[in-house]
């Protein structure tokens, strides 16, 4: 009792100290005027949802993955979202692995950036080490309850990311090599307990657009999905296996520096022909690699050094699980990447990673939120109805708070006040740096019975001329 009681005061001491830290950390970029907009995006269509005149569920409900918006939905502030996420699962995640590697990894640049700037990636990531977590269990007890919390979570992962369904092979693979061994009467059983939650998940979602969007795959063909390419690499990719593979292999040794240890202890493991005995957890070691390259292949641009915090994840995990006697090359190359990740990172093609790390290390770096507020604080100061386009616009709509003011594309108003603005908003959002805004597209130039009343490097905003 005295010894769980200790460990119950060490973990809540980690938890503050992490929440404290991660807090601190986002507040000093933040008044550098840096924040991913990606959480700002969560923020705004979770703002959206609950104070949208209507509210609006379509984004949280149908288009993205959905899991990410119940956290900007409670805290509703992506710095207090980000801070208690990531406590929590650093904090679980210390307490299974027990190991020390855990917390060099979450103070590296890559972790910093992962638990900071992308939480979707950190709770994917975290769920599929539970499962191997679990997996582990099983087989080491043999209790089907393990297996059974194992294919719920899994489940769990599609709503987290939607191309975790492709690892539902390689689970049923590595499940067949280990029960082909044992009991084959029990593999059926084993598989439905294991797969049937995730295919129950992607079922109810395909119903849900079906029903509410009259697509069932609606959340791949908005014009806001994720599966919508960025760039022309990614858009050469799609649906490619040929270029996929090669674009994997190019990005497998961009991220290098940053994930050795992972690949040496795969290859560690082959050569000891450890596969067999590790069953299905080797297969699972791997599934990193295989999200890698079905988010390649399905157009989802994946620049930069994020993934390597996944293999360098993965390879913590997995040391716990499966590692019988620590390799002191293995742990060499795993401090190397840590201090190579503070090195590479900075320099990463990705904007958003080379900007935290440049900011984390105390280099100048160029703020990415400065106009987006400047506009808010203008309109915050405002009164009457605002048109605006919310696809790039987004952080302007959630720093001015006041989301029932904004007239935007989902609402039914909107093409009626996009065509006739003098009769139903009182100000005109544009943002000119957007080629997807369509308020820009359709009145390039003046609008008829406003006048421009604020202006900087991204936005002009208009007032109706009072009669």
């Amino acid at each position: 009792m005295i010894r769980k009681s200790k460990l119950a005061v060490v973990l809540t001491v980690f938890c503050i100290f992490f929440s404290v830290y991660y807090e601190i950390s986002t507040y000093m970029l933040y008044h550098k005027h840096y924040i991913n907009k990606t959480l700002l995006f969560f923020a705004e269509k979770a703002m959206l949802a609950i104070d949208g005149y209507p509210p609006r569920f379509e984004n949280i409900g149908f288009i993205y993955p959905p899991l990410i918006f119940i956290f900007f939905l409670i805290l509703k502030n992506p710095i207090l979202v980000v801070s208690f996420l990531s406590s929590a699962l650093s904090t679980i995640i210390l307490f299974i692995t027990k190991n020390y590697k855990t917390i060099l990894l979450f103070f590296s640049a890559v972790g910093l950036y992962i638990c900071l700037e992308e939480p979707t990636y950190l709770i994917l990531y975290f769920i599929l080490a539970l499962v191997s977590f679990f997996l582990f269990l099983y087989r080491e007890t043999g209790l089907s309850l393990y297996i059974f919390i194992a294919g719920l979570v899994f489940g769990f992962s599609f709503y987290v990311d939607f191309a975790s369904i492709t690892l539902i092979p390689l689970v049923l693979y590595a499940i067949y090599i280990q029960e082909k061994m044992v009991e084959k009467e029990k593999l059926l059983s084993i598989y439905i307990v294991t797969i049937t939650p995730i295919i129950f998940f992607a079922a109810s979602w395909l119903y849900l657009n079906w029903v509410f969007m009259k697509d069932p795959l609606y959340f791949l063909n908005s014009q806001y999905s994720i599966f919508h390419p960025n760039s022309v690499e990614a858009m050469m990719a799609k649906g490619n296996i040929n270029m996929s593979i090669k674009l994997l292999m190019v990005k497998t040794l961009y991220i290098l520096p940053l994930s050795l240890p992972y690949f040496l202890s795969l290859l560690k493991d082959i050569n000891s022909k450890l596969s067999l005995y590790i069953a299905p957890l080797y297969l699972i070691y791997i599934s990193p690699i295989v999200l890698m390259f079905f988010n390649i292949y399905f157009g989802i641009d994946t620049k930069g050094f994020s993934d390597a915090f996944g293999l360098l994840f993965f390879y913590v995990v997995f040391e716990y699980l499966i590692a019988k006697k620590k390799s002191l090359i293995l742990s060499l190359s795993f401090y190397l990447s840590i201090f190579l990740s503070f090195i590479f990172m900075p320099l990463s093609s990705s904007y958003n990673e080379s900007t935290f790390s440049k900011a984390l290390i105390g280099m100048s770096i160029k703020p990415n939120i400065v106009y987006y507020k400047e506009a808010a604080d203008f309109l915050r100061n405002t009164k009457g109805k605002i048109l605006a386009d919310d696809i790039d616009d987004y952080p302007v709509i959630y720093f001015a708070d006041k989301p029932k003011r904004f007239v935007l594309p989902y609402q039914y108003e909107f093409n009626t006040a996009l065509s006739f603005p003098y009769k139903f908003v009182d100000y005109i959002l544009v943002d000119t740096s957007s080629d997807k805004d369509t308020i820009f597209s359709f009145y390039k130039n003046q609008i008829p019975g406003f006048r421009l009343v604020y202006e900087n490097k991204m936005f002009k905003i208009y007032k109706k001329d009072k009669i």
